[in-house]
């Protein structure tokens, strides 16, 4: 959720995602990336962890681009 809009019976576009293989389906082995359709960014881990309100919850991060 990008746009924080809506509820389930009503939202907007913030909600659409793509799910980006490096395969030709998706496998679950295999890593997926997180491309927001609206804006082309990719979610990320940006390295900051957190002990509240989850112990060991990570932060999202969104990025243009993804390093290898």
């Amino acid at each position: 959720e990008v746009s924080c809009f809506g509820n389930d019976a009503q939202s907007d576009t913030g909600d659409n995602w793509q799910v980006v293989c490096d395969t030709e389906e998706w496998l679950e082995t295999e890593p997926v990336k997180f491309k927001h359709v609206d804006t082309g960014v990719y979610l990320a881990l940006s390295g900051q962890q957190f002990g509240r309100p989850i112990h060991g919850q990570r932060e999202i991060i969104p990025v243009l681009e993804l390093r290898q």
